[in-house]
């Protein structure tokens, strides 16, 4: 996710295809918070020589998004779900191709 796709998706940002609302939510087992996300998301950002300044700060803050699910437990995914539902909430559009505005990628390895 740092070397190609956080850095794609900020250039589709650029390039105004993702549409206003779209939003990013990030799920690993890692225990972060949204500003600790988005403060990974900017070093990604800069190490892949995508926009920098005040456009790039204000993409991270209002579209990026992070949810642990801890070890993998039913509440942990109850608060997974939880959070997907508070980020489709009112205002969020459709993204290009899709019936949600939100996206996800999981990319957990087996404990």
């Amino acid at each position: 996710m740092r070397r190609k796709l956080l850095p794609a998706l900020a250039r589709l940002n650029e390039l105004e295809l993702l549409g206003e609302g779209f939003k990013i939510l990030g799920v690993s087992r890692r225990s972060m918070d949204d500003t600790a996300f988005r403060e990974w998301a900017r070093e990604a950002l800069a190490e892949a020589d995508v926009s920098s300044g005040p456009a790039r700060s204000r993409w991270c803050d209002q579209c990026l998004h992070f949810q642990s699910i801890g070890q993998g437990q039913e509440a942990d995914y109850r608060a997974l779900k939880d959070r997907v539902e508070e980020l489709e909430g009112p205002g969020a559009r459709p993204a290009i191709g899709s019936s949600t505005s939100l996206c996800l990628r999981l990319g957990l390895l087996p404990q």
